[in-house]
């Protein structure tokens, strides 16, 4: 398994046909949305430059991804640390089915995630559970064994204007 954390504004060459991912999400302009503002703004970002809309493991399953494009899988999970686990083994299912050729993950930075819980808890220096790359990556390098699709996990904040 191949793991790769990105946090926007670094260089990659990692996916060169996926750096519309980092550009697009760069572009937005958004103080202090709602989560499901925030994450509704980055998916529709990402598929005004190519990402698929919902792709499900068949067509009767509930467990889905949130786009694909050029091989790649993405899923954009900005809630609760414990269910982006779900969402990790779509991917590796769809990975394994052929579906997929790799998987991406966006994700809240530690100080993306730390700001979002203050604006809940203004004393808090806490992530308040939400998902972030530095809990992430551990996590999945724990199940390394199980988990066989290459991921990248990218780290978003959102811009302050």
């Amino acid at each position: 398994m191949q793991i790769e954390k990105n946090i926007l504004n670094a260089e990659t060459d990692y996916f060169s046909d996926i750096k519309a991912v980092e550009l697009s999400i760069l572009a937005l302009k958004s103080t202090n949305p709602s989560d499901g503002e925030f994450k509704d703004q980055v998916v529709g970002s990402l598929r005004s430059v190519g990402w698929s809309g919902e792709t499900r493991i068949s067509p009767d399953s509930r467990n889905y991804i949130h786009g694909t494009l050029s091989g790649a899988g993405l899923v954009v999970h900005l809630g609760n640390n414990y269910t982006i686990h779900r969402f990790i083994l779509t991917l590796e299912q769809m990975y394994r089915s052929g579906i997929i050729e790799t998987g991406i993950i966006v994700t809240r930075t530690v100080d993306e995630a730390k700001r979002w819980n203050r604006l809940r808890q203004p004393n808090s220096s806490s992530t308040g559970n939400f998902c972030e790359t530095d809990t992430l990556i551990p996590q999945i390098e724990e199940i390394e064994d199980l988990i066989t699709i290459p991921l990248l996990v990218l780290g978003i904040e959102s811009v302050k204007v």
